[in-house]
């Protein structure tokens, strides 16, 4: 970290064998390739990668899932934060939501996601580094209406 920032993300997925890496101001790469965001405009036709952590009720998951339908959109669950941030940061993923987590399931994550022209907000924010907090990542096109469906509009 340096100057309240990330600075270097790598995650392996070792199911698909592919190795995603970052480096603040150098931009995303997967197996040595750039990678970027997708250039969806609209929750409409979007698909988001919704988790969901044991620190926060059932009932914000299961209604983030019904306001993604009721916008149009289709969602994904991988269980693994990690991989969900690689696939919206080389554009599988329009965008993910998921309400608590720690920085180490998300730090890698975020350098890759913006490094690839995405957005993720303020995890380090109010402590974020020793308390958690949610995670929102997307492409710039999705964010505010992803921000509305999360109802975390403040993250902004």
């Amino acid at each position: 970290m340096a100057e309240g920032r990330f600075e270097i993300g790598v995650i392996h997925v070792p199911a698909l064998d592919e190795l995603y890496a970052a480096r603040r101001g150098e931009g995303a790469f997967c197996g040595g390739r750039p990678i970027r965001v997708s250039g969806c405009t609209a929750i409409a036709g979007a698909t988001i990668g919704l988790d969901h952590s044991f620190d926060d009720p059932s009932e914000h998951h299961r209604a983030h899932i019904a306001a993604v339908h009721a916008h149009g959109g289709e969602y994904r669950r991988s269980g693994s934060v990690a991989v969900s941030l690689t696939r919206v940061a080389s554009g599988r993923l329009d965008g993910f939501i998921e309400l608590h987590l720690n920085a180490w399931d998300v730090a890698a994550g975020i350098v890759l996601v913006q490094e690839a022209g995405g957005w993720t907000n303020d995890f380090l924010a109010e402590d974020g580094l020793a308390k958690g907090n949610p995670i929102i990542a997307a492409a710039p096109g999705v964010r505010d209406e992803l921000l509305a469906i999360a109802g975390l509009e403040a993250w902004r």
